[in-house]
């Protein structure tokens, strides 16, 4: 559902979804992911929240240095925008955390989240995961050589 949504909203234009089936669905990575957090997310939106801090903190961990550094920056400076600049620090040190923790536990996962829909139904909490290897393809070739054509 989540990839049809993507599509129509234009994200996965030019690239190839290759779908890995092997190891544990992204969703239910991401929830033992923020296991540790839950209990400090008693609503639905303190849950939401919870999950988009994840979703940042995932994908910084992701990246390296100056990379990192300017990701991390931009999410915050959004949340910033939106919560007001005394949530700066809190920001800063919860995604930190999270990246340790996301390094720490989940190295080897190299999936970037993508989109993320929260339900929730009868006292629980439903999570679709989007997510993507770095590594995509394009499905069209950029130049004269990608397309195979000589260089005659």
């Amino acid at each position: 559902m989540l990839k049809r949504q993507l599509r129509a909203n234009g994200l996965l234009d030019g690239w190839r979804l290759v779908m890995d089936m092997e190891g544990p669905k992204l969703s239910a990575v991401l929830l033992e992911f923020i296991e540790p957090y839950k209990k400090d997310a008693p609503t639905t939106e303190g849950y939401d929240k919870l999950v988009t801090m994840a979703v940042i903190a995932w994908n910084a961990a992701l990246e390296d240095g100056a990379e990192r550094t300017k990701y991390i920056q931009a999410m915050v400076n959004a949340i910033v925008d939106m919560a007001g600049e005394e949530w700066r620090k809190d920001a800063e040190n919860v995604i930190e955390m999270m990246v340790e923790r996301k390094e720490r536990y989940f190295p080897d996962d190299k999936r970037y989240i993508v989109d993320y829909r929260l339900t929730e139904t009868n006292q629980e909490y439903r999570l679709a995961v989007a997510g993507f290897v770095k590594e995509l393809k394009r499905t069209q070739p950029q130049n004269a050589l990608d397309r195979g054509d000589s260089a005659a």
